[in-house]
């Protein structure tokens, strides 16, 4: 795997997580208002997904049906943040800040894509499997993934308790 593969998601997932905490958290605070519910429903399944990611990129190369579910994972963020943008134009004006974050996140998942999809369509060819595959970057990428997974969890739970409320 190459070294922009994981640069790529490494710089869009600390942008990423400044964006959750600046915006979202502290300035915000969408867990708590209870017209971000749904906004916070796709944080949270987004959040999940790149856990997931993180976790692949970390500690395995996937291969045959396993690099299809890599690419399927791709697909799945790509349409819960159209929706989440959708959701966010739907129910409050973004800062300043946050929609240029919001940009350069996009641009970046675009160049991760354009590097990491050819591989995973290569990997399809291949015998399905994971296999073990870790590098200098795996603690990085496992706490990344552990990040992503919190985070699912934390808004998943607001999500829960604003519909409840």
């Amino acid at each position: 795997m190459s070294t922009t593969i994981y640069g790529l998601a490494i710089v869009q997932g600390f942008i990423g997580a400044t964006d959750t905490f600046v915006y979202h958290e502290l300035l915000l605070h969408l867990p708590r208002q209870a017209f971000a519910a749904r906004e916070q429903l796709l944080h949270g399944v987004r959040d999940a997904l790149y856990a997931a990611l993180y976790l692949q990129l970390g500690v395995a190369t996937a291969s045959g049906w396993a690099a299809a579910a890599v690419l399927a994972l791709l697909a799945a963020e790509i349409a819960v943040t159209l929706a989440d943008f959708l959701r966010e134009d739907a129910t409050r004006k973004l800062p300043r800040g946050e929609r240029v974050m919001h940009s350069v996140i996009a641009i970046l998942y675009g160049a991760f894509l354009a590097h990491y999809t050819p591989v995973l369509w290569e990997a399809l060819g291949a015998p399905t499997g994971l296999a073990l595959a870790t590098h200098a970057l795996t603690p990085l990428f496992l706490v990344m993934s552990a990040g992503a997974a919190g985070m699912a969890v934390r808004d998943v739970t607001a999500y829960a308790r604003l519909r409840s409320a």
